[in-house]
């Protein structure tokens, strides 16, 4: 494609001096590298797409310059007015972008500036996002140990609280979505921290120039605190050779709350792990730690605190330094104004040096209905100290696969679930807790079932009678920039604005459909289980088509674990166990 302005004149040029020449054909394309091999790959697993809007500028030997810009699929084309031979740039804006690596080859990248001898040629030209870069990617995730795990007699202290294992890991039956230890085929994961060293937490971050990872403390009902409290910020290491308490974020001002210890709370130190524990209940979501996630330059970390409704960088540099009160800065994350509720904040996601943001209303007054719940996310710009919303929606669409909705959050005891007996309790409240980028254009969100965190398998209610088992319902959701508006457009019955599913038309979802419609559970029988099981945490590797996401069930009930699904399709391409059913 030809930008019009620039080729009009060179026709202007040369009518003056005769008839238009035309000298061959320059095309060619700009794609993300990923893996940084200086090749684009697309396979049935990986792929790597196209970068529409770059400047390809053409000057030729006569010192006329012409303009084209890439398409959608990145690529480009232009019949330069000048013989050769030719310089060509590439022009490209978005910050953080860097040229791949240059590849000897007739289909490899070259770089931001090459030259043609010819008069016809095809050209490619890699960049990337360092923060992509996703060659042998795992995936990290805390796991929740019942009970009190610090008590030196505990039967939990050694269960493990954080695992890895490879992003590529799973399969669609017995044996590629059970681990091997468990009698299936599906790799093994690896423990880098056990209840003890560092118990209940959520937020993820890793320290790619260093390899270290940082995991911050986390209120769950029924699961134990770790040696740091409710303020814990612990470090790790890919290898798992250590995992630390690092530092009571309390102590250099990012507050938690406070909050009684594992013993007031009187978590069981022995098998099996059933507690009352109903102090914990109306607190989730409101005391100790939400989101994380860590600068570009790897140097400082964004945590929200639940207790204040505050985002806080704290500096650590490279390598990570314990850092003091004057490392830190706090934010007022903005109150959108909710009725008959209060603003929740959680999701944290840096992208481009732009820190994201996930809140709520949680239509928890006097008078809240589901029609009060609503989402937002807004943009924070470090370099300003500014917000901005970049979108906001209604969380009172028929979510689910009976088509049933999130409902205000509580702080008492479910009255549709039974005081007595051996019973399955469900009440969905929402929280967007996680959000995530499918290349730059394209929102990823996590929306967790707060009574996911308010309860547990095969526990008391808070009067300590019966048997309760809390069902999870969360769902997953997908956003696309407007250019136009500079904000981002929810999925509309399962269309995100570009692609559309089979996902469309079932009467649940936004706009009556929902774009990733494989977020259920599976039975052991590998039949689908009319829920959605996704439980708020999303993670997408650059290249691969597929997202990430934790939940139950998914494979047999009982069980907690992954499921990828296809950013194209919307269905899920395979599952991974990763807490079995019989799991202490």
């Amino acid at each position: 494609m030809l930008h019009r302005t620039s080729f009009l004149a060179g026709i202007a040029f040369f009518m003056t001096w005769g008839n238009l020449v035309l000298y061959g054909q320059i095309s060619g394309r700009v794609f993300r590298d990923y893996n940084a091999n200086g090749l684009r790959d697309s396979t049935a697993a990986y792929f790597e797409p196209g970068v529409p809007d770059v400047q390809v500028i053409i000057t030729g030997a006569l010192g006329n310059t012409m303009l084209s810009i890439t398409n959608e699929q990145g690529h480009f084309e232009a019949n330069p007015v000048d013989p050769a031979p030719y310089r060509v740039e590439f022009a490209h804006s978005l910050p953080f972008d860097f040229s791949a690596p240059a590849y000897v080859s007739d289909d490899g990248s070259g770089g931001a500036v090459q030259f043609i001898m010819e008069g016809t040629a095809f050209l490619s030209y890699g960049i990337n996002y360092p923060a992509d870069h996703c060659a042998d990617a795992s995936l990290l995730t805390p796991c929740y140990v019942m009970g009190d795990p610090l008590d030196t007699t505990s039967a939990f202290k050694e269960f493990d609280a954080f695992v890895k294992f490879p992003y590529s890991t799973g399969g669609k039956n017995f044996s590629g979505i059970v681990q091997s230890q468990h009698g299936g085929a599906a790799a093994n994961l690896a423990s880098l921290g056990t209840g003890s060293q560092i118990g209940s937490c959520w937020g993820v971050s890793v320290q790619r120039s260093t390899g270290k990872i940082y995991t911050s403390a986390a209120l769950k009902r029924h699961a134990g605190i770790g040696p740091l409290s409710y303020g814990g910020l612990y470090q790790l290491d890919m290898l798992g050779n250590s995992a630390m308490p690092w530092i009571d974020l309390n102590s250099i001002g990012v507050p938690s709350g406070g909050f009684p210890d594992n013993a007031q709370r009187m978590l069981p130190v022995a098998i099996p792990p059933i507690s009352t524990d109903s102090l914990a209940y109306s607190q989730i979501g409101k005391i100790s730690y939400g989101g994380m996630d860590i600068s570009d330059d790897d140097k400082t970390l964004y945590i929200v605190s639940l207790y204040t409704r505050k985002l806080y960088s704290v500096f650590i540099d490279v390598p990570g330094v314990v850092p003091g009160p004057e490392d830190v800065d706090s934010f007022d994350i903005p109150d959108p104004g909710c009725t008959h509720g209060t603003y929740r904040p959680w999701a944290v996601k840096v992208h481009r040096g732009v820190v994201y943001l996930g809140v709520v209303c949680d239509a928890s007054h006097s008078g809240g209905s589901s029609s009060d719940l609503s989402a937002y996310v807004y943009a924070f710009h470090p370099s300003t100290a500014t917000f901005e919303e970049v979108l906001r929606f209604p969380l009172d669409y028929p979510a689910f696969t009976n088509k049933f909705n999130f409902n205000p959050w509580i702080d008492v005891w479910n009255g549709d679930c039974p005081d007595g007996g051996d019973v399955f309790c469900q009440y969905p409240q929402p929280v967007l807790s996680d959000i995530d980028f499918d290349g730059d254009d394209v929102m990823v969100l996590g929306i967790m079932d707060r009574y996911s965190m308010q309860g547990g398998i095969n526990q008391h209610d808070l009067d300590g009678h019966g048997i309760h088992t809390i069902i999870s319902f969360g769902d997953i959701l997908r956003a696309r920039y407007d250019p136009a508006t500079s904000t981002f457009a929810l999925e509309n019955n399962a269309n995100d604005g570009f692609s559309e599913t089979a996902g469309k038309n079932t009467g649940f979802g936004p706009g009556g459909g929902e774009y990733y419609f494989g977020d259920h559970a599976v039975s052991l029988a590998g039949l689908p289980v009319e829920r959605e099981s996704v439980n708020g945490a999303v993670a997408l590797c650059p290249g691969y088509r597929t997202v990430a996401t934790t939940c139950v069930d998914p494979f047999d009930q009982f069980t907690s674990g992954i499921i990828h699904l296809n950013n194209q399709s919307g269905d899920w391409d395979r599952r991974y166990v990763i807490i079995p059913k019989d799991f202490g």
